[in-house]
């Protein structure tokens, strides 16, 4: 599910801010603060660390990036970020197995970014670990490497850090409506 942004152009702003909005007109304004805002959440997005084990990058982040949208709304603007986990990442919340019994949570970097059938020769273990139901491993002689731990589901936390905070919106929309006017 997508997270979004709306921008509402208000009579809120200082005199000169009013004066600006009112020689833009709606239609220049919402053109200017749109990309404006939109660039910001790209290049937000964009910047994130890749993951915090340092693992391969599933390049979710870069993907968030490049999924921004800005779309005219009657009072401003919408920006919306439209990849699929984006709220869950922002919001946190339950994520449990959808068409399993379980989920699978990477275990070892050669899984990170992948499902099970995706890794070849897994066999289940009865091994637990914290929070989890069992686990798929791999064997190589004597060698066991745990790739996906079996869970019922987890709880992520919210990470209001994935999304610019409400300041630096509201300072690159008056920036973008006090830039000068092109001649």
């Amino acid at each position: 599910m997508s997270v979004a942004y709306v921008i509402e152009i208000r009579d809120l702003a200082t005199p000169a801010v009013q004066a600006r909005i009112a020689a833009l007109g709606p239609d220049r304004l919402r053109a200017r603060v749109g990309p404006a805002c939109a660039d910001l959440i790209q290049r937000h997005w964009a910047a994130l660390p890749k993951n915090k084990r340092g693992w391969p990058s599933t390049g979710f982040n870069e993907d968030a990036s490049d999924s921004v949208r800005w779309h005219p709304i009657p009072d401003g603007v919408t920006i919306r970020t439209g990849k699929i986990g984006a709220r869950q990442r922002r919001f946190g919340g339950h994520i449990g197995p959808v068409n399993k019994r379980t989920i699978a949570i990477a275990a070892d970097p050669d899984a990170a970014g992948k499902t099970p059938s995706q890794v070849p020769g897994l066999r289940y273990s009865g091994m637990h670990g914290p929070k989890t139901v069992g686990s798929l491993v791999t064997v190589q002689g004597k060698r066991i490497t745990v790739m996906f731990w079996l869970s019922l589901g987890v709880d992520q936390p919210p990470h209001p850090e994935v999304l610019p905070t409400r300041e630096q919106i509201l300072d690159t929309a008056h920036r973008a409506i006090m830039r000068p006017f092109k001649q």
